[in-house]
């Protein structure tokens, strides 16, 4: 491996697909190349590998290379990586590294050693095992494992990674010992655990939008800043909670909204028939805290705020309140034909047709109808409702 000058890997990333990586490399005016014996460029990390080590089904060498801004995390996965082609029969080979003038072999396979007192592992996993049965129980996980004076000497292969402390080691001595040699009496104390109410709350919504013909979807709760605010019309929100070190683009923030998940969800099925009708009971992150809302979306030729409308009144009716309509805006919603929804005074969600804008922007080409209602604010005023209720 070399760290050598490279004048066009700017080039180099304006072609490429890989973009989003660029960000490990800037500032840096060296540029980490992986080359062969002749010069050939096998590996430009962490942007692309070379065509030239392309693996093929005629393929007998492979060599191993991992890149990362984490030493200990890289020398693990090649740990891994490497033991795991052994397993089914490769033969490894170490290199050697040289770094600040200092050589070091890869992968490393030198076990881990620790020295682990029995007591505190009979005191963790509740046994009064000796420490001998704990050597056995050790051995059988792949531990080399012997007593040593009135401790265990462990030496714990070098792919465990994950194998961090003391309490670990305990945990391999149940495991080997056998889960099921612990018994099968209760717990003392008797926890048992219920739906949380609000969920619980949440749960009978679904059955009324199932019966207005609305299908349910369950999407993923990272999204992105052009989803959530630039396809709605919305400006962006910068306390929405960000993800420090994204996979990638599509999943760099926690939604605010659920409607831009369903519109997502209808441009991924816009070659099936239509009408399509979608909704989704979960979290979006507000301020720092979840909280618990309901979107629904149609799409076919016929949507419109008459449609919607009927069904923001079943379903809260159907909850056990009185909606309340009232002229209302939002930049996701035709002016004119977008609606808030109020009960007992407070607004607890909007719904309308959604504008042409917000439609092309995730590629549909019918008209949509959708709404979004707090059910957090509903749940928290049928407690308190009932709160107030006087005794019988």
């Amino acid at each position: 491996m070399e760290d050598r000058d490279c004048r066009y890997p700017q080039i180099y990333l304006a072609c490429t697909d890989l973009q989003a990586y660029a960000s490990v490399l800037e500032g840096k005016k060296r540029y980490p190349l992986i080359v062969d014996r002749d010069g050939t460029v096998l590996s430009f990390p962490p942007i692309i590998n070379g065509i030239t080590t392309a693996i093929t089904e005629d393929t007998k060498d492979i060599f191993v290379d991992c890149t990362g801004t984490d030493i200990n995390a890289v020398k693990a996965a090649v740990n891994i990586l490497t033991t795991a082609l052994a397993e089914r029969g490769a033969k490894i080979r170490t290199v050697r590294i040289h770094q600040d003038g200092k050589t070091a072999l890869a992968p490393d396979l030198a076990p881990a050693r620790m020295t682990i007192d029995p007591g505190y592992v009979n005191s963790w996993i509740g046994t009064s095992l000796t420490p001998d049965q704990m050597v056995g129980c050790l051995k059988r996980l792949g531990h080399g494992a012997s007593v040593s004076g009135p401790g265990i000497e462990v030496l714990a292969p070098r792919y465990r990674a994950d194998i961090l402390h003391a309490v670990d080691i305990a945990e391999d001595v149940a495991i080997g010992h056998g889960f099921e040699r612990f018994g099968n009496i209760l717990p003392k104390h008797a926890t048992f655990g219920r739906t949380d109410p609000l969920t619980e709350y949440g749960d009978k919504v679904k059955p009324i939008m199932i019966g207005l013909g609305y299908f349910e979807v369950v999407t993923l709760t990272l999204s992105n800043p052009r989803d959530q605010y630039e396809a709605l019309n919305l400006p962006l929100d910068e306390t929405a909670l960000r993800v420090k070190n994204p996979v990638s683009e599509e999943h760099s923030l926690v939604r605010t909204s659920l409607l831009p998940s369903l519109m997502i969800v209808l441009r991924k099925n816009k070659h099936r028939e239509l009408p399509q009708r979608l909704f989704e009971v979960g979290n979006v992150v507000t301020k720092g805290k979840n909280r618990l809302m309901m979107s629904a979306a149609a799409i076919h030729a016929k949507a419109g705020f008459t449609e919607v409308k009927s069904v923001v009144q079943s379903v809260i009716s159907g909850m056990g309140f009185t909606p309340e309509i009232m002229q209302g805006s939002h930049p996701a919603f035709v002016s004119g034909r977008c609606a808030e929804l109020h009960v007992g005074g407070k607004r607890i969600g909007v719904f309308g047709e959604v504008t042409p804008a917000t439609i092309e922007a995730f590629e549909l080409r019918y008209p949509v109808t959708a709404l979004e209602i707090d059910l957090e604010a509903l749940f928290a005023m049928r407690a308190d409702a009932k709160a107030s209720a006087p005794c019988a």
